[in-house]
């Protein structure tokens, strides 16, 4: 249900689908303290599902996981490591806008990279992307100019200010 584990603290294991919401205010995980996310094989992160988890620093999404909701981690001030795995089809938009924490990224969303996903990543310099076939409009709008972006084999479409810098 909406909230449920508001002020719950330390790590957090999810192996189940959390459905989409259309607001952070009814997310299941809206207003936790968890330092640590790790999803599971047979997880669904849906749409909002730890918006503004104030206090997340790290994110392992596990190998079978194959989408990231729209503003799924959004607002997570301090998130700073984020692992992703091959099986990723799609990260939506916003996904991590204004995760100011993240230096560092490689993407293995094989069918899209949503619009503005990492917009407002104010220490993101280090981006690899693999293999994805859309990059959406402003996927890494108002970042720091990258001192390392690899691009590999398989980009179809890079949307318009995919890397409109703030510097």
């Amino acid at each position: 249900g909406e909230n449920a584990f508001t002020n719950c603290t330390g790590e957090v294991f999810v192996d189940c689908v959390l459905d989409d919401r259309s607001s952070s205010y009814s997310a299941t995980f809206s207003g936790n303290s968890f330092t640590k996310v790790v999803a599971g094989a047979n997880a669904s992160l849906g749409d909002c599902c730890f918006y503004s988890s104030a206090a997340l620093e790290t994110l392992v999404v596990n190998e079978g996981v194959k989408r990231i909701g729209k503003n799924a981690f959004r607002e997570c001030y301090k998130l700073k490591d984020v692992q992703l795995p091959n099986s990723l089809e799609t990260i939506d938009e916003s996904a991590f806008y204004n995760c100011y924490e993240i230096e560092s990224i490689v993407v293995t969303a094989k069918e899209l990279l949503g619009k503005y996903a990492f917009g407002s990543a104010s220490k993101l310099t280090d981006i690899e992307i693999k293999g994805t076939k859309h990059i959406g409009a402003g996927a890494f709008w108002g970042g720091p100019v990258p001192t390392r972006l690899v691009l590999e084999e398989g980009i179809q479409i890079i949307d318009e200010e995919s890397f409109w810098c703030s510097d």
